[in-house]
């Protein structure tokens, strides 16, 4: 069983198992895969009809794809795979893919749910009107920004890429060591850089938020699942009242255009990027969790 790292040449090659995908997670998305591969060091694989990631950390964990091929047959041959190894199968899974397990393999697999790795969804046009009593205080801020600010919304292209990478060098500097302290906080950023540098081949969406002519905060997604658009990059200085909501809402109205959903992507267990994410009211949160076969 060889798996392959990640490069831009696989996207064409696999851009059928993504197209294939209904599930809104951003571990169904290309661009996603690709760059935290820089990270993870995740591979990929063809099983059974299926695209097959795996995650080799302290020991491999794997993600069969949903929407192509045999998934039973995919885990089956990896759990057969296993075996031959002595350790037990451990399988990355959304709750939908546990309910199947459960169904296929009755009594042979137990689930850890993951917490910190929910994402969370969002409905397009809440954030796109940041209307109600719910995001009263969104619109607040927002109104702020607009008195305060001669600002203007556009897309990211290779003319404007520069200034956008210039905000990011600018929002690690005023970060402080603490919250920069953890390797995963650095390589996002790091991440972030690569995926503006990438936008075109990558085909991914971006748009910026300009307060004075200055970049204030940037946004990068792609669709995932049919009917949502998944946001893998979102910075604004937090420095300036109403930037961050600002770029949510005009990202919304933009990118977000004709999709029902917006995933936003987990909080990774950091307490203020959680209580952000909730502030934003989710619709729903995309449970994940690991499951782990009997050998």
């Amino acid at each position: 069983m060889i798996f392959h790292p990640f490069t831009l040449e696989d996207q064409a090659k696999l851009a059928p198992y993504y197209a294939a995908i209904t599930y809104p997670s951003c571990e169904y998305a290309f661009a996603n895969n690709f760059l935290w591969s820089q990270h993870y060091h995740n591979t990929w694989t063809e099983l059974e009809g299926c695209l097959v990631l795996c995650y080799p950390g302290e020991g491999p964990a794997y993600t069969v794809l949903p929407g192509s091929g045999n998934p039973k047959a995919a885990i089956c041959a990896l759990r057969r795979e296993a075996k031959s190894q002595g350790v037990s199968l451990r399988l990355e899974v959304s709750r939908r893919q546990w309910e199947l397990l459960q169904t296929w393999f009755p009594g042979e697999v137990s689930y850890t749910l993951q917490p910190d790795f929910g994402e969370y969804l969002y409905e397009t046009a809440a954030l796109q009107q940041m209307s109600g009593k719910k995001l009263h205080s969104k619109k607040n801020l927002i109104n702020r920004f607009d008195r305060e600010h001669t600002w203007s919304y556009e897309s990211i292209t290779p003319e404007n890429k520069e200034e956008c990478l210039a905000m990011l060098s600018l929002w690690k500097q005023r970060r402080s060591q603490e919250q920069l302290a953890e390797a995963t906080a650095l390589d996002e950023l790091e991440i972030d850089r690569i995926a503006l540098t990438l936008l075109e081949p990558l085909g991914l969406t971006g748009g910026l938020l300009r307060a004075e002519g200055q970049v204030v905060g940037i946004s990068l997604g792609e669709p995932v699942g049919g009917n949502t658009f998944v946001i893998h990059v979102e910075k604004a200085f937090p420095w300036i009242p109403g930037a961050y909501p600002m770029l949510v809402r005009e990202f919304a109205r933009h990118a977000g255009a004709g999709y029902r959903y917006l995933n936003r992507e987990e909080d990774l267990g950091v307490e203020g990027l959680r209580r952000s994410k909730l502030s934003y009211r989710p619709c729903a949160i995309l449970e994940k969790g690991v499951a782990v076969f009997a050998q």
